[in-house]
């Protein structure tokens, strides 16, 4: 086996983009603990629901695909979805 064929499996399981897998969890594992936060836990789904939202603020705001984005946050949950946000 030549080293591309090695990483073969590795790059089909993370050719998606960054939201597409978390929609993918969000929908199998709806009840469980996608993140947590010093103040409040979320659920994949509702983490996941949050994104959506966020990405369609972004967009209605004049955001779009393909457009370079800078974040500054301190170490919160915030900062999760926004990882999530700009990989739509």
């Amino acid at each position: 086996m030549t080293d591309p064929e090695i990483f073969e499996p590795l790059i089909r399981q993370f050719s998606s983009t960054l939201s597409e897998q978390l929609g993918t969890r969000a929908s199998r594992y709806t009840s469980s603990i996608a993140l947590i936060d010093k103040d409040e836990i979320l659920l994949y789904q509702a983490f996941n629901e949050r994104v959506d939202r966020l990405a369609a603020g972004l967009f209605t705001l004049g955001l779009h695909s393909g457009e370079r984005v800078i974040v500054q946050l301190p170490k919160v949950a915030l900062l999760s979805h926004c990882f999530c946000i700009v990989t739509y």
